[in-house]
């Protein structure tokens, strides 16, 4: 949203404003070049300033004890920087809205803040590229989570809902502070709570779907982007939708039910093949795959299927990332070591994650399943609509789609893409000369022991995902270092 080089003996300079750029001294501040972020400035001069980047006219008082209900709006993503020596001194705070979206990351080194969501740019600036052990561990042993000091030290990430203050060379953190909790009900007589489902997806996608030039589906065909693209609709017709296709069986499938909601709709699709690359080959082949450690394990196929799509380029992508998270049971859940949050972690940190192969191409990312509102709606509603995702599927009945789009044959998931390319790859040349070997941040040796044995004997579920955690934080951390061979 805002990409921040800010050095704290600027703090107090004239500021100069051009079109989302804020300069003073050498710090600058930009704003993401998008129609779908307000962009705001509010300058006191000497006496402080306000520079506010959000998704709805989201504008929180400058001079203030607290600006809690900033940090606590669910209506859209926002962030803002502020400077205030009255209150402050001279320090910066930062805060984001509790809306779910792109991931911040944020660093202080040589008295220069770094901000921006591109994780990347703000490790390299640091002196000096060092593995945080215990995060590497984390990721490979659990997978992405919702940590605060990334696997370079030194990065940290800022969460929904948080803020941080840089306060004599030291970056303070406030957790996200908690929601009213939403408990499930009854319903009322004569309730149709899949309009109001509808209604309140639409509602999410609204401005954007006004806003847009040129907007994208990205619709699989599952539930849960089938439904967001059915809210869409009801806003603006004749979008356009891409998706990878699996290999048959499940591609057969999966291009029927596709085609059903096609031409329910009337979109124009374009597809790409989830199975030519696997996750493997992408992290050793594509440098793409290796600028973030926060990321989709499918992005090379996505990214494949969304440039070659001949009616972009699009300006606003619509995805159904968190539906999975709105029938669960406890989304409040957190391992020991992730920070707090009002929505599932699993919804936060894949919307982060999904959404920098799309920032690169200059497109803004909405996820409207893993709005606040969407969320605490579907909290409320009764157990039985949440199982089995009947929510989901009641809400395309009445669209009018088939009984066998509603309940396919297969569960479709790019599984097959996986195991193929975990037994195509050799391990051993993967992590020749190997980073996290060097600094001592995990024993592979053991992995690449394990690795030849499950060879013969199959691979456990777990050490499936220890070797592409492990595999790529390798290829992230050989790139920050320059040391990648592509």
């Amino acid at each position: 949203m805002l990409t921040a080089a800010i050095f704290v003996k600027d703090l107090g300079f004239p500021i100069t404003v051009e079109d989302r750029l804020v300069s003073f001294g050498e710090s600058s501040i930009v704003g993401f070049p998008t129609d779908h972020l307000n962009f705001s400035i509010d300058d006191h001069g000497g006496a402080g300033w306000r520079i506010c980047v959000s998704e709805e006219a989201i504008v929180p008082p400058l001079f203030s004890d607290t600006s809690d209900s900033f940090r606590q709006a669910v209506v859209g993503q926002g962030i803002t920087i502020k400077w205030d020596p009255h209150r402050l001194g001279n320090a910066i705070e930062i805060e984001r809205t509790a809306c779910a979206g792109c991931a911040i990351y944020v660093a202080f080194s040589g008295g220069r803040l770094i901000m921006s969501w591109n994780f990347e740019e703000v490790a390299r600036s640091l002196p000096q590229i060092l593995p945080n052990k215990e995060s590497c561990r984390i990721f490979i042993m659990e997978g992405e989570g919702q940590i605060r000091e990334q696997v370079i030290s030194g990065v940290f990430s800022l969460w929904p809902g948080e803020l941080v203050r840089l306060e004599q060379g030291e970056l303070r953190f406030r957790e996200a502070i908690h929601l009213p909790v939403v408990q499930p009900a009854s319903l009322a007589d004569g309730a149709m709570v899949t309009e109001e489902f509808v209604r309140l997806l639409g509602e999410v996608m609204n401005l954007h779907l006004k806003r847009a030039c040129n907007p994208i589906l990205e619709l699989s065909g599952g539930l849960d982007s089938s439904v967001v693209a059915i809210a869409a609709s009801t806003t603006r017709h004749r979008m356009h939708s891409y998706a990878v296709v699996h290999a048959p069986p499940l591609g057969v499938q999966q291009a029927n039910r596709r085609n059903e909601i096609i031409s329910l709709l009337g979109l124009d699709d374009h597809t790409g093949s989830s199975y030519d690359v696997g996750p493997f080959s992408s992290l050793l082949t594509a440098k793409e795959c290796t600028v973030t450690p926060c990321d989709d394990m499918y992005r090379l196929p996505c990214v494949r299927a969304f440039d070659r799509h001949p009616g972009g380029p699009f300006d606003v992508i619509f995805t159904g990332v968190g539906g999975d998270e709105l029938v669960k049971d406890n989304s409040f859940l957190r391992m020991d070591w992730e920070v707090p949050g009002n929505i599932a972690s699993s919804a936060i940190v894949t919307v982060a994650g999904r959404s920098d192969m799309f920032l690169r191409r200059g497109c803004w990312p909405v996820s409207p399943m893993a709005n606040q509102r969407v969320v605490d709606f579907c909290r409320a509603l009764p157990i039985k609509l949440k199982e089995k995702r009947q929510i989901h599927r009641f809400t395309l009945v009445r669209a009018g789609l088939s009984d066998g789009f509603i309940y396919p044959r297969y569960y479709e998931h790019y599984g097959h893409s996986f195991e193929q390319d975990l037994v195509r790859t050799d391990f051993d040349d993967a992590f020749g000369e190997s980073v996290l070997g060097d600094y001592g941040v995990f024993d592979v040796n053991r992995l690449l022991v394990d690795a030849r044995e499950a060879m013969v004997k199959g691979f456990p579920s777990d050490l499936r995902m220890q070797l592409y955690g492990a595999l790529k934080l390798e290829v992230v951390m050989k790139n920050l270092m320059n040391r990648l061979d592509q």
